[in-house]
């Protein structure tokens, strides 16, 4: 006698009507088509739908039970993974299967393709960093992944990043604390892979083999260093979390649009940039374009001023509202002042060196020293020639503006 028990997701009932009672391979009128995968130890099927193509993975009923809510998990915990759309547990004779039904993620590069994208230097740091990221939050999560190697992970390039995500989670646990030893366990599987691909018979493959770990394992820490904990920033402390930011930038990172928690704590999640991705995140919010520099320190400026903004309205504002407020009440009224004094000028040159000039002098300081000690300061060091008069007068401006921050 065949048992069959098929669960679905809510808008995807219709696999629920499969013929499931038959060995896929013998579905008539069905479309299946051919994909370039990596290596697995399952059967993979990939079948076009109407509603997009699908991944059914064949393997025992536990695992597909198991694996299905672990995905459902994982995205609820902010955790770059695939989406599950059903399972199937089918008994025959005592014989049992299980189907994990996913949708398949377009654009992504699988590890045939991940080999050779690490063997270009214009794009290797990127992934990389992607795939470190990655293997970060989960960890700080409390996730051990337990198989985290090149064949379970895609990469997915978008136009202004790169994003890893994980695509096998049968050795996924969940803990409350990670310990170092499971941290360590990830790590070292990574490196195994690793190793797999990257050493041959070629002059110094071992040397760059361990250049690459030693790059891996210092990134790693230096990246968990900075997300281990949450921000918690107190009205007015600012700087802590630009420092924050600053920090990700040197190593490669931005930062999604954070969470607040009720303990008006901080969470800051990072994801790895392409090359202009400030730029057209400000195109894309403003419909206005800076040079990559400038675009880049007006960003952590919008991110500062909606952590004000959410602070004093007692809920998140999302990141295109506050930046819109942004360069109304504060970048187009300096921008006035600015041209006004300094005729025939840059003012976005002048405006972004200033506040540039605040957060160098927060960092010596190690507090917010706000905005009208940087325009004093930066008025003795690079406005020479310039009467004191004006100075007074774009620093009252930036007071107003800025409301003393």
């Amino acid at each position: 006698m065949l048992k069959i028990e098929v669960y679905s997701e809510k808008g995807w009932e219709e696999i629920e009507n499969f013929p499931w009672n038959k060995d896929i391979e013998l579905w008539e009128g069905y479309r299946f088509i051919e994909r370039r995968k990596g290596e697995s130890r399952h059967t993979l099927f990939f079948l076009r739908t109407d509603r997009g193509d699908i991944v059914i993975k064949r393997t025992s009923p536990e695992v597909a039970e198991r694996e299905f809510f672990t995905y459902k998990k994982l995205a609820r915990m902010g955790i770059p993974t695939i989406a599950p759309i059903g399972y199937v547990k089918r008994e025959k004779s005592n014989e049992k299967e299980g189907y994990l039904l996913t949708l398949y993620e377009r654009g992504a590069l699988p590890e045939s393709h991940l080999i050779r994208i690490l063997k270009n230097k214009n794009y290797r740091d990127l992934v990389w960093n992607s795939i470190i990221a990655l293997l970060v939050v989960m960890h700080i999560k409390g996730v051990f992944w337990g198989d985290p190697s090149l064949d379970n992970i895609l990469i997915k390039f978008y136009k202004t990043k790169v994003e890893a995500m994980l695509i096998d989670a049968e050795t996924v646990q969940f803990y409350d604390f990670l310990s170092p030893e499971k941290e360590k366990e990830d790590l070292e599987r990574l490196f195994e892979s690793l190793y797999a691909y990257s050493v041959t018979e070629e002059e110094d493959s071992e040397k760059l083999f361990e250049e690459r770990k030693q790059y891996i394992s210092e990134r790693y820490e230096k990246l968990k260093k900075l997300l281990a904990d949450e921000l918690d920033v107190q009205s007015g402390e600012y700087f802590k979390l630009i420092k924050r930011i600053d920090d990700l930038f040197l190593l490669g990172y931005s930062v999604k649009p954070w969470r607040i928690s009720p303990k008006l704590k901080i969470i800051v999640n990072p994801i790895t940039p392409r090359k202009g991705w400030f730029v057209q995140m400000l195109e894309d919010m403003l419909g206005v374009s800076f040079t990559p520099e400038q675009a880049k320190k007006i960003f952590r400026e919008i991110l500062q001023y909606r952590d004000k903004l959410s602070r004093e309205k007692g809920k998140e504002v999302k990141i295109s509202d506050a930046a819109r407020e942004w360069y109304n009440k504060r970048f187009l009224p300096a921008k006035l002042i600015f041209s006004k004094y300094f005729p025939g000028e840059n003012p976005v040159k002048i405006y972004v060196e200033i506040l540039d000039h605040k957060w160098f002098l927060s960092e010596k300081a190690g507090k917010d020293v706000g905005i009208e000690e940087a325009a004093r300061s930066y008025s003795e060091k690079f406005g020479k020639g310039k009467p004191e008069s004006l100075w007074r007068n774009i620093v009252k401006t930036f007071s107003e503006i800025f409301g003393g921050k």
